[in-house]
């Protein structure tokens, strides 16, 4: 995690990324991802199997799945503690 957060350069127009992971980000890897939120405004997702596959799932459903992605980052920015 604390190598993807140096590739995200505010003049490289890259501040958010999206890690794919078998089992999903543990407890360190959340509270990095959460310190490079609040310190430098890098947003970082990690997006186990499971959620892969509901995206896939609603996708075939018709719906739309940035909805999830949407939910899953509000939920993120929302957990952040000041």
């Amino acid at each position: 995690m604390i190598t993807t957060e140096k590739y995200l350069l505010e003049r490289g127009l890259r501040k958010v990324a999206i890690i794919f992971t078998r089992l999903g980000a543990d407890k360190n890897s959340i509270t990095m991802m959460q310190g490079a939120m609040r310190e430098h405004g890098k947003l970082i997702l990690a997006l186990d199997d499971e959620a892969v596959c509901k995206m896939l799932h609603m996708k075939e459903e018709g719906e739309d799945p940035t909805d999830f992605l949407f939910n899953l980052t509000d939920d993120f920015l929302l957990s952040l503690s000041r």
